[in-house]
């Protein structure tokens, strides 16, 4: 797997734009649900959240 980094800005108003790039790469759309990680060094890492398929049985609990 290659990980790619990209810097991006956040505006006065606090809102980041991606780069089309970015988004062809992540696959990302404007409803991808987001995971924020800060890291130890200040930098933060984004994640998708996978929501569980509904269509599958989940197992009981």
């Amino acid at each position: 797997m290659t990980i790619k980094h990209w810097s991006l800005r956040i505006d006065e108003e606090g809102i980041i734009t991606f780069p089309d790039d970015f988004l062809e790469v992540t696959g990302w759309k404007p409803d991808t649900k987001l995971q924020w990680d800060i890291n130890d060094d200040g930098s933060i890492s984004l994640t998708e959240v996978k929501e569980p398929d509904s269509g599958k049985a989940q197992p009981e609990s």
